[in-house]
């Protein structure tokens, strides 16, 4: 079905564009704010083609498209003109539907394909740096390796402005606090020793590549707008809202938000080095099994600044354990399509396997393959669990963000235990599929319905 007619569907079975409130998109979701959720036909949506499946997180109703879903979204956006920027109502954090990891998962998610890419980037100056030392000392590779590490030297401005505009604050003073985080004047000054504000002491600290400062100061931003928009007068509000806002927050970033988030993140990372340290294979076997569950949860947005801090202290265990599930998912499908299954199955794994592969999005595994086919999710705990203890055990880490890939994996240090694990995992969760099988499709589900014969 091509993008356009998939869109006709998706806004139909949706209620109509008077029901969307809101429209974005990630890897392979579609992400709506419905303004009624009962206008919705989730049982239609399942059976169309095309679809992989819905899920309700936090009142956003997700579409499951694959790696289809940038030209669904773009022939929905033609189609809906309730998704235009005058008619789209801004997402605010409200306790009945906003939850912590909805603003980290909404904050993040456009941000995710700028680290990807500068972490591929290092990845390849790291291979090219070991096959020609003398190349990757030239100039073009030292222009590659500082467009690499822009995303992450300059994360807590983009993060500044995501956040902002994921909880309805103004995203260009999201955009400044971060960027006053970086600035060298303010750096020399904050480095410089009995250096105050007000007289009071300013704590040096290196904020580039840092998550958790940011948070905290656009969120108290946030509030702080809040209360000048009600405070200041209407034909005021233009200049000084903003300045206000700066004024306050930014001194405040530097002597409490920004010492308070460094050090949040660095306990966060002490306390997973200590879990690793105290059982390196219990902490793989456990975080390893249990990932994908995690995953399917949403819960791994709230990991993926505690995977920041750590890269920023040299390097994370953390995903590279988890990562082993995307591995066991790519590992299951590898062992369904050997088993030589029905047509529409062998389509469906063949279309995904080698994009997950390559970009380590397996959400078209997860929700096309493993949800018609339950007993599949045993198999993926137990490989992903066998990764993990590997990597776990030997302590492997993550040195550049990537997804879990093919070609992401000279991201990882020692490179070859981490490919021991990689093949391990595969192998593993292969193997068990063609032992035991795959069949004893879920029940009263569309897919399963379909691929049982």
């Amino acid at each position: 079905m091509s993008a356009n007619s998939l869109a006709k569907h998706i806004l139909t079975g949706v209620g109509g564009a008077g029901n969307i409130l809101n429209l974005t998109h990630c890897a392979t979701r579609l992400r709506l704010r419905l303004a009624c959720q009962d206008k919705c036909n989730d049982h239609a949506l399942k059976n169309t083609q095309g679809v992989l499946g819905t899920v309700t997180i936090s009142g956003q109703y997700q579409i499951i498209i694959g790696h289809q879903v940038a030209a669904v979204y773009r022939a929905l956006q033609q189609q809906c003109q309730a998704v235009s920027p005058t008619n789209q109502q801004p997402e605010t954090p409200s306790p009945d539907r906003t939850s912590v990891f909805d603003i980290i998962s909404g904050s993040f998610l456009p941000l995710l394909g700028l680290m990807a890419a500068g972490g591929m980037l290092k990845v390849i100056l790291t291979v090219t740096e070991r096959i020609s030392p003398t190349l990757a000392a030239g100039h073009s590779c030292q222009v590659l390796a500082a467009i690499a590490n822009c995303p992450f030297y300059f994360l807590p401005a983009l993060l500044g402005c995501s956040v902002a505009k994921r909880l309805g604050a103004n995203p260009f003073s999201g955009l400044i606090i971060g960027a006053a985080l970086l600035d060298p004047s303010l750096c020399s000054i904050v480095a410089l020793p009995g250096s105050s504000f007000a007289t009071l002491p300013l704590v040096s600290a290196n904020y580039a590549g840092s998550v958790f400062p940011v948070f905290i100061a656009v969120t108290a931003c946030y509030w702080l707008e809040k209360l000048l928009l009600r405070i200041i007068p209407l034909y005021l509000q233009l200049v000084l809202v903003p300045m206000f806002s700066l004024v306050v927050i930014i001194p405040a970033t530097l002597l409490l938000f920004g010492p308070f988030g460094i050090a949040l993140g660095e306990w966060l990372a002490m306390a997973v080095s200590l879990l690793q340290n105290s059982s390196g294979l219990l902490c793989g076997l456990i975080l390893g099994a249990g990932y994908t569950f995690i995953v399917l949860m949403g819960l791994h947005w709230g990991l993926v600044p505690v995977i920041l801090a750590n890269l920023a202290r040299g390097g994370d265990p953390v995903y590279a354990i988890g990562g082993m599930a995307a591995f066991a998912q790519m590992g299951v499908a590898l062992g369904v399509l050997l088993t030589r299954p029905p047509k529409e199955l062998r389509v469906l794994i063949s279309s995904a396997l080698l994009p997950a592969m390559i970009s380590g999005v397996t959400e078209p595994i997860l929700y096309g393959v493993m949800l018609p086919f339950r007993r599949l999710f045993l198999y993926v705990a137990i490989a992903a669990a066998v990764g993990g203890a590997i990597n776990g055990y030997f302590r492997v880490q993550m040195v550049a963000y990537t997804f879990a890939s093919l070609p992401g994996i000279p991201a990882f240090t020692p490179m070859g235990l981490y490919l021991v694990s990689v093949l391990a995992t595969l192998a593993t969760a292969a193997i068990l599929v063609m032992i035991f099988g795959y069949r004893q499709p879920a029940k009263n589900t569309v897919q399963g319905e379909q691929f049982h014969d």
